[in-house]
This record gives C-alpha cells, sequence and structure tokens, in this order.
C-alpha cells in the first residue's frame, strides 16, 4: 500500500513538474506580440515577411538535399 501510494507521488510531481516546463506562459499576464507580422499593419509587409521566411527553409532544405545527394554519390559501391 505504501509503494502504491509512493509511485503516485512521484508520478503526480513529475507530471506536474512537466506540465510546468512545457507551459510557462500560462503565467504571463500581457504577452507581446510575436511572429513575422508582429510589429506592422500593413498586410503587404507581412506577406513580403512571410515569403522570405518560406524562400529561406526552401533554400536550406536544397542544401540539405544537395549534400545528402552528395553522399549516397560518395558511398556508391558501383
Amino acid at each position: 500500500m505504501l509503494k502504491s501510494l509512493q509511485k503516485q507521488t512521484i508520478f503526480a510531481l513529475l507530471v506536474l513538474i512537466t506540465l510546468n516546463v512545457l507551459f510557462p506562459a500560462t503565467a504571463l499576464a500581457q504577452a507581446e506580440r510575436q511572429g513575422p507580422c508582429a510589429d506592422s499593419e500593413n498586410l503587404a509587409f507581412c506577406i513580403v515577411n512571410i515569403y522570405r521566411w518560406a524562400l529561406g527553409v526552401a533554400v536550406l532544405l536544397a542544401l540539405v538535399m544537395i549534400i545528402f545527394a552528395g553522399y549516397l554519390y560518395m558511398t556508391a559501391g558501383g
């Protein structure tokens, strides 16, 4: 009985600690705006920022694919 209670207590504490780490923003009363369009009310500026971000991700993905293809080419046994 005591071991079961001890296990439940430890489990409850671990769950509370995990939730406290995963959701720290719930304690904030007023959070400032974040994101690519946080400081602008202009829709065109927002679209340009999102486009630039997507272009950067695409370039990074292309670079990773080229490096991976080079690795496959260098390690091919034929």
